[in-house]
């Protein structure tokens, strides 16, 4: 039998989407499949999208171009960077502090470097709340000292 105890994941604030794991009580993490998460990457998506219509100019970082349709950049810290993390752990990368909207060529050909989009989030949202999610994440040994 599955126990299963969850607060429903929400984008807290506008800008960082955040589980309280003190409140997650799970006995099967396969509870956070594939399915899960990409509905997870939907509603950040769909919060990205209110973002960039109405606060943000719907530019492309990479192009400098407007865009209509995107694909979602996982920008200075990559779903490769959480490989080996419990699954949950995985959404705390998938907020607006981290995702940056790209087109799909810009995305697949040269997605932009993550000092690149570190500076653009910090110039929206303010350096303090980049840097403190960044140095909040669940790190090994503590967070990566890039920048």
């Amino acid at each position: 039998m599955k126990v299963l105890r969850l607060q429903k994941p929400m984008l807290n604030s506008m800008y960082t989407a955040q589980l309280d794991f003190q409140q997650l009580e799970l006995t099967d993490l396969t509870t956070f499949d594939s399915a899960f998460l990409r509905g997870w990457r939907t509603r950040v998506k769909e919060h990205l999208d209110w973002v960039y219509t109405m606060l943000r100019p719907r530019i492309c970082l990479v192009c400098g171009e407007p865009f209509n349709v995107w694909d979602m950049h996982e920008g200075i810290v990559t779903r490769g960077d959480t490989r080996g993390w419990p699954r949950p752990r995985q959404l705390l990368i998938m907020c607006a502090l981290n995702c940056i909207p790209l087109h799909h060529t810009c995305h697949l050909d040269s997605p932009p470097k993550r000092e690149l989009v570190w500076e653009s989030q910090c110039d929206f949202y303010g350096e303090e709340p980049v840097r403190a999610w960044y140095e909040g994440l669940p790190w090994k040994v503590g967070p990566p000292r890039r920048f």
